[in-house]
């Protein structure tokens, strides 16, 4: 078990996403991103942000180049 003070809030897990707090409640409202809720607030552990980021990763196909 994580302690609490391992743990991100939302705040903290939003800037660590670069998204606002809003996409990052949806996305836990749809359970895309787990959480832990000891009492009221949401917690999130680093590692489960990491593995959400990497799951989302669309693969490139080969030869194809992208402008940005």
């Amino acid at each position: 078990m994580k302690k609490i003070d391992d743990l991100m809030t939302t705040a903290q897990a939003a800037a660590y996403l670069g998204v606002s707090k809003s996409a990052l409640d949806q996305a836990c409202n749809r359970r895309k991103i787990p959480f832990y809720k000891p009492f009221r607030a949401r917690l999130f552990d680093n590692a489960d942000l990491d593995d959400f980021l990497n799951g989302s990763k669309v693969p490139a196909e080969s030869g194809v180049a992208c402008n940005e």
